[in-house]
């Protein structure tokens, strides 16, 4: 997530974790222009929809 107001990101973050998110799989990636990294993510998300035919797409970051 990325946002410049702390209080909306700590609502998203109980949203994400009442959809079942841990707080492992939530990252904060900073202010407001960090949004733009997160919605070219989207049309990557959207692309991989289309190639398999389902919604049911995910991607998992992790580090070294």
């Amino acid at each position: 997530m990325a946002g410049d107001e702390p209080s909306a990101k700590q609502a998203v973050a109980g949203l994400l974790g009442q959809l079942g998110w841990g707080p492992d799989q939530v990252v904060d990636l900073g202010g407001l222009t960090a949004a733009r990294g997160l919605e070219a993510f989207v049309l990557l998300w959207w692309s991989m929809t289309q190639s398999f035919g389902t919604f049911d797409v995910n991607v998992e970051v992790r580090t070294a």
